[in-house]
């Protein structure tokens, strides 16, 4: 059975490889419910309209980030050739990509402003993770009234 429930418990388990697994899951919601309910009832019509709805968002999601989910080849080859195909850098990182491109990383670093508090968290445990050197405590003395500050160098994501 798949409803948005079990997409939302998935997501807070972490349990999508990839924004494809994700989305396939929410098609299948609103086919299933185009495929139950009649066709021209509210329910068919609401489901066509946010199947819509999701495309185009997914759509503009998938030009404007990396999903990790292009049809490319192995998860090296997709990396290789999402994370640095614009770049000028020819530094190559420890899995042999190319470092981000400066215009992937400003459009990451603008991208944090849209997240949640929640998916803000789950950011920065996954560079806690897999880059420490990209997250920076303010200097001693220089602290926020009520919040522990934290900085994200975008630089240092490799």
């Amino acid at each position: 059975m798949m409803d948005l429930g079990t997409v939302k418990r998935k997501l807070e388990r972490q349990q999508y490889t990839t924004a494809e697994e994700c989305a396939d899951d929410i098609r299948l919601i609103w086919s299933n419910c185009k495929t139950y309910n009649a066709d021209g009832s509210d329910f068919f019509l609401l489901a066509e309209s946010f199947s819509k709805r999701f495309e185009d968002r997914y759509r503009k999601i998938r030009s404007e980030c990396d999903t990790g989910d292009q049809k490319l080849g192995p998860p090296s080859a997709v990396a290789a050739s999402s994370v640095g195909s614009t770049s000028t850098s020819t530094k190559k990182d420890s899995i042999g990509t190319e470092p981000p491109s400066l215009q992937r990383r400003t459009q990451f670093g603008a991208n944090l402003f849209y997240l949640s508090g929640m998916e803000l968290g789950h950011v920065i445990k996954q560079l806690e993770l897999k880059c420490p050197k990209s997250l920076q405590s303010p200097p001693a003395g220089v602290t926020s009234q009520e919040h522990e500050q934290l900085e994200i160098d975008v630089d240092q994501i490799d």
